[in-house]
């Protein structure tokens, strides 16, 4: 699927308590996720969402309007009063976007994630940008709670909470209507209508007259520039955001879930230090999936590889060439192997 940048509202919703539920009652916390999806999904479907993908007890959906993706969060959270132990925290923040392979990434993600972790249970958090689209919407209110300064946010944002007893669909649909006959466009023989034909009719005319000025090409010319530009720093700019919002999670994860974490964590954290090599968080999971050693050959020169234990058949990796400063071991779960040549055989295992 092509990358695609775009104008979105992104909603983030959370169940309460999940991690708890999954480790007291299993079979409890999996159906209790089933309920979730089964009332989320509908609704999403029904004011023009994309459902995005699930993150654990986590939803994530996109809305082309921020109206929707409010309407939607209210409905979500009335539904989920009447099933017990289904409660809810959302957020929702409007911003650029980018979208490839079925999923979204970009700092609009992160802030609707941290307004979702700053609502209570049952509430709904919404930023600045969607509490003024919002603002004159008959039938929807919010109120202004704090500002807060957000995890990887430079700037404070302002955080505004939906009042959800307040919303009377009747009366919101009632803003929306209107009171004047409504008269149909008539539509020509071709099938445009007037406004369409003149548009259609005037385009045709500036075709046919290879309509080329000198400010076009100047102006062409400056797209094809940014363009271009854009094909060199997007890929970047995206790996950063993909290392931000997925690896990093996902290495916390498994350090969180294992006393000895996989070596998958450690590749993981090796391709975001490509990225973002002095992220805080990624310096502070370092010491829990790996350890620090300086190594030092005689002579120098000597290329250390190393493979995981749980699969030997695998392919060796290269850690770099002695002298080795303060350089990272996957934890305790590999093998390590010297070599002067940079292919190692399977003899060489230590």
């Amino acid at each position: 699927m092509p990358t695609s940048r775009h104008l979105a509202a992104i909603m983030f919703t959370d169940i309460v308590g999940y991690t708890a539920l999954m480790g007291e009652d299993e079979r409890k916390a999996f159906d209790l996720l089933r309920k979730n999806r089964n009332i989320q999904q509908p609704l999403i479907k029904k004011h023009s969402g994309a459902w995005i993908k699930e993150i654990g007890d986590g939803v994530l959906a996109s809305f082309h309007t921020v109206t929707d993706a409010v309407i939607c969060a209210i409905e979500i959270q009335k539904a989920c009063g009447n099933i017990n132990d289904l409660k809810l925290r959302i957020g929702i923040h409007l911003g650029e976007v980018v979208f490839e392979n079925n999923d979204v990434f970009g700092d609009t993600v992160n802030i609707a994630s941290r307004l979702q972790a700053l609502a209570p249970i049952g509430g709904i958090h919404i930023s600045e940008s969607v509490h003024k689209n919002i603002a004159n919407k008959k039938g929807i209110t919010s109120r202004f709670i704090c500002e807060e300064t957000l995890k990887n946010v430079p700037e404070p944002v302002k955080v505004f909470e939906i009042e959800i007893d307040s919303f009377q669909e009747g009366q919101f649909k009632e803003s929306f209507t209107s009171h004047e006959p409504v008269v149909k466009a008539k539509q020509n023989k071709f099938g445009f209508t007037s406004k369409e034909k003149t548009a259609h009719d005037f385009i045709t005319q500036k075709r046919e007259k290879k309509f080329i000025t000198p400010q076009l090409i100047t102006w062409l010319s400056i797209i094809a520039v940014v363009a271009a530009a854009g094909f060199l720093f997007i890929p970047q700019w995206m790996k950063t955001q993909k290392a931000r919002n997925e690896w990093i999670p996902e290495i916390q994860k498994i350090a969180d879930s294992n006393f000895l974490p996989s070596t998958k964590a450690f590749d993981l954290a090796k391709e975001a230090e490509k990225y973002i090599p002095k992220d805080s968080t990624l310096l502070k999971l370092w010491p829990r999936i790996a350890w620090n050693a300086t190594i030092e050959t005689d002579p120098a020169g000597a290329e250390l590889y190393w493979k995981d234990y749980n699969d030997l058949a695998g392919e060796w990796k290269s850690l770099g060439k002695t002298p080795l400063k303060n350089v990272w071991f996957p934890c305790r779960r590999s093998r390590t192997w010297f070599a002067s040549q940079p292919t190692p055989s399977k003899s060489g295992v230590r």
